[in-house]
């Protein structure tokens, strides 16, 4: 039987790449990072180097899988429609950042229908 791989949400602080050392330092053997900044709406794509970076380090540290979290702003359930627009925009910018990092997926929260009858 396989061991359960143990992870934790671990901060990118100074670049994506850093998160493998702060999961190592806890002992996670996975980890989930966000991939911009969870308190904006613009969410910037990582550099051809930070990528470059991100991989070689997670090759090197044999953590894995990583899992994006975006933003707790998203709400694909709202009823306004400029929310709604700002969030698929910063949805869709996550799903590219895992897409170039490689990461196993992208964890959201749907968001709230605020009320708002079916």
């Amino acid at each position: 039987m396989e061991k359960p791989k143990i992870g934790a949400h671990v901060s990118t602080a100074g670049g994506l790449f850093t998160a493998f050392g702060r999961a190592k330092e806890i002992g996670a053997d996975c980890a989930k990072i966000f991939g911009a900044s969870p308190r904006m709406w613009q969410a910037k794509l990582p550099s051809a180097d930070d990528i470059k970076k991100f991989k070689e380090e997670e090759k090197r540290s044999g953590i894995g899988p990583v899992f994006l979290h975006a933003p707790y702003l998203i709400n694909l359930g709202t009823p306004n429609g400029e929310l709604l627009l700002k969030s698929v925009k910063n949805l869709s910018a996550h799903l590219k950042i895992a897409e170039l990092i490689g990461a196993a997926g992208v964890i959201f929260h749907i968001g709230s229908s605020a009320g708002m009858e079916k």
